[in-house]
């Protein structure tokens, strides 16, 4: 299906500050042995930031990026992305 007159204005992220694996190791968070054989050096923790909060955030940012009015927004759409086994996983491709 094709829809004329639909553009994307503006982009946003928020991606949480990330945690050292090796902190993660020490706290008992992590594995060592996965944490050796995975090659991550951290991960983006949010902590008390609950995922509704991280939307508002890159929404905002997607908003400022764009050089449009609220008022002249139609819709803001909101998408995520997570790794598994150092692979982009997405509803799309789940495999």
């Amino acid at each position: 299906m094709m829809t004329g007159g639909v553009f994307v204005a503006g982009l946003g992220t928020y991606i949480p500050e990330s945690f050292p694996a090796e902190r993660a190791v020490e706290l008992g968070l992590y594995s060592r042995d996965e944490y050796e054989a995975s090659g991550w050096t951290g991960a983006a923790v949010a902590g008390d930031l609950s995922a509704p909060d991280m939307a508002v955030r890159a929404a905002n940012q997607a908003l400022a990026r764009s050089g449009h009015r609220p008022s002249e927004v139609g819709l803001i759409e909101k998408k995520s992305l997570k790794v598994k086994d150092k692979k982009l996983v997405t509803k799309y491709n789940k495999n």
